[in-house]
């Protein structure tokens, strides 16, 4: 399929195709998930495509889905100096399916990510978290193992790009990163049995509703652990959500803790509130 996608944008594009770059789990087999991982493919071209062009090669692609990602070599120059985690996963976990030498320049300047990266790897790993408690609480925890592997992934990454100005790329990097950076070996052991379970789950398991609730605090604990802060109190968040209807679950760390944004809706009052717990 990768050679189907590079020939047609060769044919879309044409002369003002700099570099195809295939990164994330659909470039290592090992990792690719037939319900989850998507195609994640980077784009350095002169001049983009029309939006038409954009959308009619997505559609063309459906299994797996495929996700094209458009930048000139300027705006690609930007998301490095800027700490973008999707220009260094591109060059560090990236499989080159056709490059003119732009890319090559950059593997050959090997440029290190930085604070940058490591707090845009936080970002996401606490909004892959706060995804998997709304999905749980709206009642599709199907899905929700999927996010607690994305969480613990980017919180990993997120650590390993602070202290190492590296990023962990497969899921075996990951697991050797947690046990570089969790001094406890009981600890790391346990979050790594977790980012095993949930990886399984991810592939091929399907989970049940009780299941996916001890993944959760587990997840909690774990991402906890990794950042060094105290944990929210979910058994709290339960209580709040047993008869309100939830609207948004927005998961941040504030003054050493772990902390969940809620906003609900109370069928009593017809109110729509917002609380911090």
């Amino acid at each position: 399929m990768l050679n189907r996608v590079k020939r047609r944008l060769q044919q879309e594009i044409g002369d003002d195709l700099h570099s195809i770059v295939v990164y994330g789990s659909g470039s290592r087999l090992e990792d690719f998930s037939e319900i989850y991982s998507d195609l994640n493919i980077l784009v350095i071209v002169s001049k983009k495509p029309e939006k038409f062009t954009h959308f009619t090669l997505i559609e063309e692609f459906r299994r797996p889905s495929l996700n094209l990602a458009f930048f000139t070599p300027q705006e690609f120059e930007f998301l490095l100096s800027d700490g973008h985690p999707l220009a260094y996963l591109a060059l560090y976990d990236g499989r080159v399916l056709f490059d003119d030498g732009l890319i090559s320049k950059y593997l050959e300047e090997r440029p290190k990510p930085g604070l940058k990266t490591s707090n845009y790897l936080k970002s996401y790993s606490l909004t892959w978290f706060s995804i998997a408690l709304e999905n749980y609480f709206k009642g599709y925890w199907l899905d929700v193992p999927n996010y607690l592997y994305k969480a613990i992934r980017d919180a990993v990454r997120s650590l390993a790009v602070k202290s190492m100005n590296s990023i962990p790329s497969s899921d075996q990097e990951i697991i050797s990163s947690i046990s570089s950076l969790i001094s406890a070996g009981d600890k790391a052991r346990d979050i790594v049995s977790l980012f095993s379970t949930l990886k399984r789950f991810r592939l091929r398991a399907r989970p049940s509703r009780l299941g996916v609730q001890v993944l959760l605090l587990k997840a909690l604990d774990a991402l906890s652990e990794l950042y060094g802060v105290k944990p929210c109190n979910l058994r709290l968040l339960y209580d709040r959500l047993r008869t309100k209807g939830i609207i948004e679950i927005r998961v941040l760390i504030s003054e050493k803790r772990m902390c969940v944004k809620l906003r609900y809706f109370d069928p009593h009052t017809g109110e729509e509130l917002e609380e911090l717990l």
